[in-house]
């Protein structure tokens, strides 16, 4: 059995889909495990389990907590392979493994995060102590996965690291051509986009850190210099990030018109494919934005 760790159930429809649906494929038993919601429903042909995870939390109770539930399912499920994605799954999850005696651990090191951008006394007392946590996890596996040569410098990694620059896409699925012309002239419709409009797209989390505040600057300076623009903000709010930009705030851009805030959207290939251009200004620790491959 191989299973999956990640901190969002709906990584195993986005992210993780491609590697899920070809270790089914290839025949190996899958266990994924997330946290509760209705990812459960939407994933197909593995076992799932739900594991409690507090993101922003760093309490020593929960946080114990965390460990002590992946222990459990490891040692109830038996896996002989776990691959762990982003920083607590790494962390907690090797623990676990190892006390759970799974024999081989993998880590994905898909950046860094909050922690690492802030620059306050907390911040950098946090990074501090997690920096110590991951070095220790990342010594414990197996093999460890990077996305880029800077997080594996400041990690140290081990000597069974590699670097693999992003985490590839299928080509297929954001081929425009594949696209229905209808499809896309219909998605202009919903949109009231006028017939040659200009479409300039950001798809992110809703952080700070992902540069949305300078997209929007960008947009409004560009708006009163040239007409047929349009400039979409798509993606979740992310009320739970300290970095998240306040929902009521995307409501008042959208609503003076300076971007058009289309939340989550499951068409983003289709969104993708009449945009005339994409930009993720980010200065969030990425590994490699997998949006910016998928462009």
């Amino acid at each position: 059995m191989i299973c999956l760790v990640v901190p969002h159930g709906n990584d195993f429809l986005t992210l993780r889909q491609p590697l899920l649906r070809r270790l089914i494929q290839v025949g190996f038993d899958v266990l994924t495990v997330a946290p509760p919601g209705p990812w459960a429903k939407k994933v197909k042909g593995c076992q799932k389990r739900f594991w409690h995870l507090g993101r922003g939390s760093l309490n020593p109770k929960s946080e114990g907590s965390s460990v002590s539930e992946l222990y459990r399912i490891y040692k109830e499920y038996k896996p002989t392979l776990v691959h762990h994605f982003t920083i607590k799954p790494n962390i907690y999850g090797t623990i676990a493994a190892r006390l759970a005696g799974v024999p081989l651990v993998v880590n994905t090191v898909t950046g860094l995060g909050y922690f690492w951008v802030e620059d306050s006394l907390r911040c950098r007392l946090i990074r501090t102590y997690l920096s110590y946590l991951y070095r220790l996890a990342l010594n414990l596996a197996d093999g460890v996965i990077f996305q880029n040569r800077d997080d594996l410098k400041l990690l140290k990694g081990n000597p069974r690291s590699l670097v693999i620059p992003g985490e590839g896409v299928e080509i297929d699925q954001f081929d425009h051509n594949r696209i229905p012309k209808h499809s896309l002239a219909r998605l202009r419709q919903e949109l009231n986009l006028n017939h040659g409009d200009k479409i300039v797209l950001l798809v992110s989390r809703m952080l700070w850190h992902k540069g949305v505040g300078e997209y929007v600057a960008a947009a409004s300076m560009v708006r009163k210099k040239i007409r047929g623009v349009a400039f979409l903000l798509v993606g979740p709010a992310d009320p739970e990030n300290p970095a998240g930009v306040p929902l009521e705030q995307l409501k008042a851009w959208d609503d003076e018109g300076v971007v058009r805030y289309l939340g989550r959207r499951e068409d983003i290939r289709e969104l993708m494919a009449i945009a005339d251009l994409f930009v993720l200004p980010t200065y969030y620790r990425e590994g490699i934005p997998r949006v910016l491959i998928e462009a």
